[in-house]
């Protein structure tokens, strides 16, 4: 009886802690995604180079903790967003178009943490 308690209350603390990096990506990726937002488009290379920021320690951080069934997929799009690069004021249509995918990713990025 002991053991199973013991065991019942083991995989609940791992499921709390499983729980609680996905809700710290998820503040993360919000708090990136209200960044990116109100900038504009012909400003993006001035404010987004995926290396300023804590990404790949936060996505390391919470990937044992995303169901198996999106690893995949959230990696791909990890991948993706660390590929995305803004150019001079002067490629607006090219910034708007990333940008809009960068959004896209991080939306797509909060699904699979949740």
């Amino acid at each position: 009886m002991a053991a199973a308690g013991w065991f019942a209350n083991h995989y609940l603390s791992i499921r709390r802690e499983a729980d609680s990096k996905r809700k710290r990506f998820r503040v993360f990726v919000e708090m990136l995604q209200r960044k990116i937002t109100p900038i504009a488009p012909s400003d993006m290379y001035l404010h987004h180079t995926p290396e300023s920021h804590d990404f790949d320690s936060e996505i390391s951080n919470v990937m044992a903790s995303i169901p198996a069934k999106h690893m995949a997929r959230c990696d791909t799009a990890c991948n993706e967003y660390r590929t995305i690069r803004f150019y001079g004021s002067t490629a607006t249509v090219e910034n708007t178009e990333k940008k809009n995918r960068l959004v896209s990713l991080l939306k797509e990025l909060l699904d699979y943490a949740r």
